[in-house]
């Protein structure tokens, strides 16, 4: 009597009910190991391993940054880190003339797309005053969407107080050239409350005028030019007029207005 040895068998392979083993064994083990390009975050990009650092005021206040998220939202920086000057070779810039305090808020900014700023370990609202000197900070270091961000803060702040404190009025002149958006702001502000009667401000604050005869000068030529288009109206005016986003950009505040009724400019105030 011959005993058959029996055959050797191959492994059973589990298949999904519709598909060949073919098809299943194309698919990838781990799951996304296909996924193209243009499937994964653009975060990716701005977030990358090479770091940065900015130094800022006297005594060199450090803040590090991704360096392709900070180059993606300033010229300025794309400049001096991916350019032909000393801070490409160092990868390190200091901005001597600059307040740590109001770069921490330009810092956070870069991270969460908020402007905030820290008090006693929380999070809280900067002041208006605050936001003044980071819009002159952003727009001096080309960060067009947190002009916009802080301009929109300062603007809250006007109405919510319902002031324009003289302090505010010299820091913006003091810190901008002529035509600069943020003092045609300004005087749109306070010409929809006294265009129809100046002496008001004069009156009420001569030391407003005395000490910024620029004020004065614009003043006098935005009433002149009252009768044609311009911002300069009574009505509320939407704040894009002043933004510095591009003009194919989508606007934030599209489609509002904003009212300054009743705001006054007062000789000083902790707003």
């Amino acid at each position: 009597m011959c005993i058959m040895e029996p055959k050797p068998t191959s492994p059973e392979v589990k298949t999904t009910p519709g598909k060949s083993n073919a098809e299943i064994k194309k698919q990838p083990e781990v799951p996304g190991v296909s996924l193209s390009a243009t499937q994964l975050s653009p975060y990716r990009k701005v977030f990358t391993k090479e770091m940065v650092t900015v130094e800022v005021g006297p005594q060199k206040v450090s803040f590090g940054f991704h360096k392709g998220l900070i180059c993606s939202r300033s010229p300025f920086f794309e400049a001096a880190f991916n350019g032909s000057f000393q801070e490409t070779a160092t990868q390190s810039i200091h901005l001597k003339d600059d307040n740590p305090h109001h770069f921490d808020i330009v810092h956070k900014w870069f991270y969460t797309d908020l402007v905030t700023v820290a008090f006693d370990g929380k999070d809280r609202m900067p002041s208006g005053y605050e936001c003044l000197h980071v819009y002159v900070l952003a727009d001096k270091l080309d960060i067009p969407r947190l002009c916009d961000a802080a301009i929109k803060h300062i603007s809250d702040s006007f109405v919510y107080h319902k002031t324009v404190p003289i302090q505010w009025v010299l820091s913006i002149y003091e810190r901008t050239g002529p035509n600069h958006r943020l003092r045609k702001w300004l005087i749109a502000v306070i010409l929809q409350n006294y265009q129809n009667n100046i002496d008001e401000v004069t009156v009420r604050n001569p030391e407003a005028l005395s000490n910024c005869p620029e004020l004065l000068v614009d003043l006098l030529s935005a009433m002149k030019a009252k009768c044609v288009s311009s911002p300069y109206k009574t009505q509320p005016f939407s704040l894009c007029t002043f933004h510095r986003h591009k003009s194919n950009e989508p606007c934030p505040q599209s489609g509002k207005t904003h009212s300054y009724t009743m705001v006054k400019l007062i000789a000083s105030s902790d707003t």
